[in-house]
């Protein structure tokens, strides 16, 4: 199963999307096509860029700054695909640090169909 191909087919980010003021999103491939690979390739240089931030800020103040930028970008109704992704890596990273508790209403999705 580890060796069948796979393909990403959307990536879903949450904050807090249980209460006014939470923020989710879902990137699908119908939408975005070869792009959502790019688009993952630039979450994980934002998750490089954190960690340095974080050891020069001290992991407490990234968490409070990350937490802080989510929160702003829930005040947009409609936001542009580059406020996404950096919302998309906020979310990622608190996720893998251990910040952010995957539930129902937090957290990423990495959604692939098998072949």
């Amino acid at each position: 199963m580890a060796d069948e191909p796979r393909l990403l087919i959307s990536i879903a980010a949450y904050f807090e999307n249980d209460k006014p003021g939470g923020i989710g999103f879902i990137l699908p491939r119908k939408h975005f096509g070869e792009k959502l690979d790019m688009l993952t390739t630039s979450i994980a240089n934002a998750m490089l860029e954190y960690d340095r931030a974080a050891r020069e800020q001290g992991e407490a103040a990234m968490v409070e700054d990350l937490e802080g930028q989510l929160r702003e970008m829930a005040k947009y109704p409609d936001p542009d695909i580059g406020l996404v992704i950096i919302a998309m890596s906020n979310i990622h990273w608190l996720e893998t640090r251990g910040h952010l508790q995957p539930d129902n209403f937090n957290g990423m999705l990495f959604q692939y169909a098998s072949f």
